[in-house]
């Protein structure tokens, strides 16, 4: 008896952490999905950022050029650094940093609440009590004042038909 005892604990155990791992994986593969999804939208956002700096670039290092030959090679020599279009290739650069900087607080994000998530199927950590939020709305606290006033009347017809009766 003993025996059988011990191997219902062991099935029903068993059942128990089989279910928790599959709740961990499905929570592990919806974490992934939602980190594909904030890579691909923020690898569309620098990839149409690039794009136009790219363009921008070309746009200035071609008037640099055309600026450069109608000036000279002395006057160039002289000032090199005055042909470069730097401010535009700062401007890009800055922006793809905010554009990695933003995907990676969005990932860290995503990444912590899959990790919590799993803690929590696995029974490692508990999951956070919500409290319960009191919320009227004046629909609902006018409704109640009406479905009042209707069983007060009704008390009072009740009870004037009760005194009628008894008279």
């Amino acid at each position: 008896m003993e025996f059988q005892t011990l191997i219902n604990d062991v099935k029903g155990k068993a059942q128990t952490y089989a279910g928790q791992a599959q709740s961990a994986a499905q929570t592990s593969v919806d974490t992934v999905k939602k980190a594909n999804d904030v890579v691909v939208k923020h690898f569309k956002t620098l990839a149409e950022t690039e794009t136009t700096a790219a363009k921008d670039l070309y746009a200035e290092a071609v008037k640099s050029f055309d600026k450069a030959r109608k000036d000279g090679v002395k006057t160039v020599a002289a000032a090199p650094v005055g042909y470069l279009p730097k401010d535009r290739a700062v401007t890009a650069f800055d922006d793809t940093v905010k554009i990695v900087v933003k995907t990676r607080d969005e990932l860290s994000k995503v990444f912590n609440a899959g990790f919590e998530g799993v803690q929590i199927d696995l029974g490692i950590k508990k999951a956070p009590v919500k409290k319960a939020v009191k919320r009227t709305t004046k629909r609902a606290t006018t409704a109640s004042k009406t479905t009042a006033k209707k069983a007060n009347t009704t008390a009072k017809k009740a009870t004037t038909a009760a005194k009628k009766a008894t008279a």
